[in-house]
This record gives C-alpha cells, sequence and structure tokens, in this order.
C-alpha cells in the first residue's frame, strides 16, 4: 500500500515489537521464535537457513514449490493475501519466485520488508515478459479477460521469442531503470535496434486499444502512441511491425494491419502486407509483377525480387529496411545497380526514390537473333514506371531488338501480324503466361491451324529458331522462322 499509494492493501504499523518474532530463547536462526502469534492463530515456525538450494522446501524464508498446503517457513506463517509465499501453498499460482533465497535482499528489515526500489527486479511484480495469467500484475487489471480465456497472457512470449524488448512497446514505462511499481500501465511504441535486435530505422507511431482497467489502474501513452477505447473488447495494435505503415491501415495491402493481443491472429504474409497473387501490395509495380489479375499481373513470387525471407525469424524478415535479391533470375540482375541491396528506408518506399531495373530476362529480347542464346539486349524499366509490349521486345517499324522471322510477319505494309495470332493471348489476356522463361505458340485467326517444329512452346536460347508448317497461309511449304 505505501508503494502504490492506496490504502485497499492494508497498512503497517500494528501492535507489533521485536518480541512478535524473536526471541532469546530458540533454536531457529536469527533468534526467530519457533511459534508465532499470527493474525490467523499461533503457528509454528522452523528457520535454520537464510538460503539454500530450491530443492529444500522447509527451514528457509519461503518456497512455494513446497509439496503441503501450508509452511512452517518463517515468512510465509503470516502471508495469506501476498502474491508469492502464502502461507497456502495452493493459492500460490506463479510458484517460481525467488524460492529459498534471502528475502531482505528486497524487503528490507529495517523498513518493515518494505521492497526496496534498487533492489527490486521485473519479476518481482510481473513476469519478464508475463507468459501465463499468473504472472501478470495484482490486483489485476483485467483488460484482456472479457475475450481471453485460460491461461493465455497474450502476446509478450512471442515478441520475446523475436528478440523484443519490453521498451518497443513500453519505451515510457518509469521504472525502466529503477524498478518502482504504480498503477499506470504504460504504453509507448518506440520500435529500434537497441529494443530490437536487427531493426535498421525507428518508428514510434502506433494504435493501442483497450478496454478501461479495473482495480484502479489508467493508462499512459508516449507520444505517438494512440490509445483507444477496444472494439468488442479485444485488445488490438497497429503498428509498423505489423502493416500499419504512414499511418494507414491500407498502405501495406495486408487485411489484418489491427492485430488482436491474443490469439493466432496473424498468419501467412499476407496477413502484414499484400503477398498473394489477388491481393499484391499496392505500392510502385508490384501489382503488374506480383498479381494474379486476369490481363495484367504476372504472379511473380515475392522470393523472385526479395529473396526468401523467414516469416518465422526476427529481423531476418522485419528489419525497417525494404530489401531485395535477384540472384535467382541471375547474378548480373540489377535493381538502383545492384544485385542485392536495400533501401535503408522503412517501407513502402516513397514513389520518388524508386530505381531501375537492369540485365533482367524479365525486360529483354529474350533470346539471341539465332535463338541459341540468351537475350542480347536488355531495357531498364523503372519501379513504378509504365511500359509497353514495345518497350522489351520492340515491333519492327520502331526499330530495336527484332528477332528471327517477326519483321516478315508484323511490320506494317508486309502482313502486320498481332502477336496474338502466333503466341495466343501471351502477356494480354494470360499474363502469366508472360516473361515465363518459355516461348508460347498457340495459333489463332489468320494462324490457325499452323504447327511450329517446337510444339507449344521452346526454351529461349535453348536451339536454332525452328518453322512452320501452316494450314492458313495459301500455297506455303514449311517455313523456318528467320529473315529471308
Amino acid at each position: 500500500s505505501m508503494q502504490l499509494g492506496t490504502n485497499k492493501f492494508g497498512q503497517w504499523g500494528l501492535d507489533y515489537d521485536c518480541t512478535t518474532c524473536h526471541s532469546p530463547n530458540t533454536t531457529n536462526v536469527k533468534r526467530v521464535k519457533e511459534v508465532i502469534a499470527t493474525p490467523t492463530g499461533n503457528r509454528p515456525v522452523v528457520f535454520t537457513t537464510i538460503s539454500a538450494s530450491q530443492a529444500v522446501t522447509t527451514g528457509v524464508m519461503g518456497n512455494d514449490l513446497r509439496a503441503g498446503t501450508t509452511s512452517a517457513n518463517i515468512c510465509e506463517v503470516c502471508h495469506h493475501n501476498a502474491r508469492f509465499h502464502q502461507y497456502s501453498s495452493s493459492k500460490v499460482a506463479w510458484n517460481t519466485h525467488n524460492n529459498s533465497t534471502d528475502c531482505m535482499r528486497c524487503h528490507d528489515h529495517r523498513i518493515g520488508f518494505k521492497t526496496l526500489a534498487d533492489g527490486l527486479s521485473c519479476t518481482d511484480c510481473h513476469g519478464n515478459p508475463p507468459g501465463e495469467k499468473s504472472q501478470l500484475v495484482v490486483p489485476p487489471t483485467n483488460v484482456l479477460y472479457p475475450y481471453v480465456t485460460g491461461d493465455d497472457a497474450g502476446a509478450h512470449p512471442k515478441h520475446a521469442a523475436r528478440n523484443v524488448k519490453c521498451q518497443a512497446c513500453h519505451s515510457n514505462a518509469n521504472h525502466l531503470t529503477t524498478a518502482q511499481p504504480n498503477m499506470t500501465l504504460n504504453m509507448g511504441f518506440d520500435v529500434r535496434s537497441s529494443n530490437f535486435t536487427g531493426f535498421k530505422n525507428s518508428t514510434n507511431t502506433g494504435i493501442f486499444k483497450s478496454v478501461t482497467p479495473a482495480n484502479d489502474y489508467v493508462y499512459e501513452a508516449a507520444v505517438g502512441t494512440d490509445i483507444q477505447p477496444a472494439f468488442d473488447k479485444i485488445m488490438t495494435c497497429s503498428v509498423y511491425c505489423h502493416g500499419y505503415w504512414n499511418g494507414s491501415y491500407t498502405a501495406s495491402g495486408g487485411y489484418n494491419t489491427e492485430v488482436a493481443w491474443s490469439g493466432v491472429t496473424q498468419t501467412g504474409c499476407s496477413s502484414c502486407h499484400g503477398a498473394e497473387g489477388a491481393t499484391p501490395p499496392p505500392s510502385g509495380s508490384h501489382k503488374k509483377h506480383a498479381g494474379t489479375e486476369q490481363g495484367y499481373g504476372n504472379g511473380i513470387a515475392c522470393a523472385v525480387c526479395h529473396g526468401y525471407r523467414n516469416y518465422s525469424s526476427g529481423s531476418s524478415h522485419l528489419n525497417g529496411s525494404v530489401e531485395w535479391d535477384l540472384s535467382s533470375i541471375s547474378p548480373s540482375a540489377a535493381y538502383k545497380g545492384l544485385n542485392k541491396g536495400e533501401t535503408g528506408l522503412m517501407a513502402p518506399t516513397n514513389p520518388a526514390s524508386y530505381g531501375s531495373c537492369a540485365t533482367l530476362y524479365c525486360h529483354s529480347n529474350v533470346q539471341s537473333a539465332g535463338g541459341t542464346a540468351g537475350p542480347s539486349s536488355y531495357t531498364a524499366a523503372t519501379w513504378g514506371g509504365t511500359v509497353t509490349c514495345g518497350s522489351c521486345h520492340t515491333h519492327s517499324d520502331t526499330g530495336g531488338h527484332v528477332s528471327g522471322g517477326h519483321s516478315q510477319h508484323t511490320a506494317p505494309g508486309v502482313t502486320g501480324f498481332d502477336c496474338r495470332i502466333c503466341h495466343g493471348s501471351g502477356g494480354d489476356a494470360n499474363s502469366l503466361n508472360h516473361a515465363n522463361k518459355k516461348i508460347d505458340f498457340n495459333f489463332s485467326g489468320l494462324g490457325n491451324n499452323t504447327h511450329y517444329s517446337y510444339s507449344s512452346a521452346k526454351t529461349p536460347g535453348s536451339a536454332p529458331f525452328g518453322h512452320c508448317h501452316t494450314g492458313n497461309c495459301p500455297g506455303l511449304p514449311p517455313l523456318s522462322l528467320g529473315p529471308s
């Protein structure tokens, strides 16, 4: 009560003096009486050692691991409302607190066993972090349990497992350096490398939603943290780590950027940010590359451009910097001149800072002039910019890298065939066949009944050009695809 500034837990100063606990005639150490008159009656006391191993459960100051439900330990014979080391061990749910140690290291005999601020540790008041209900503060705040059942204490263990320290979410706690309990629940988001291993930037904004605490507790927010009433009594957090980017629930494209503190509510990449073909990230050219919208997206997996990021480990996935890794495409593929690199800035990247891709198969003439080697020409495509079909495989009337017999088939004034006559929908209506490291053949219209010697597809650069057998190009024998 003296520490917390309240009278609800009783007061010191009743009719106790030295003789209440001490006697010159005793076998106990520290001249502690063998029988002490407690508020609930006389209790026998056995006190033979100041400290011992946790396996020693009797004759010590206190040990909540003892087998019986009563106690003869000096500190426990009087305790009936304490959090730890009660007379009845059956009431102690969190039973690992400083068993068989010297209680006076923190509870000084000279000041009535009041705890010393400089002697406290986190686990004197709550778990570090709280892993179960019994390790939360006493008296309870009850902010979790309108909707949480059982012994769940929220996502503290999940964050600790990823090296997220208390200060990342409780930056304004008044006892981070010197422990001193009070009735304030401090919420202050401030994520940085000092409290999240490997995080390369810092962010101190976010929204925290909760019900009103019980038992006289009050919330206190740090600058940048907005505490709001909880919807349907569910405690939630919206922060950068979970896809709340630039103060927006939608900027990341994730479907659940207001994540519940308890339960399994964020599973899979697309929970925090767009990561599926139907819902790619909304920024830059993600929709064109990763999306699967018919006639638009190419359905490219995230790992092709960003490398593999282990979802289950901390900073290898979430580190406050946008990274790319094009090594799976080729060692020469580059964005902003680098095969692997990072922006050094948090997501999403400002469009003014977008760079260009270079030496990428995806933006090339696909194969050499004879069809026996890889691309011989590349286009530098700016992320977030606009490209057309001719940007990569230019039409013959505009010049550029036109391979094989395309000039005879597509040039205006000659035949002017549309690409789809020979290649089907290609990168048009069926975008998943576009830039798929295959040259697809699907003849229609004027090319109907045509057969190509490589059947329905050819691997670029794998062999010389083939030839066509055609039913709709009148009177022509089999033709090789190439300039005449």
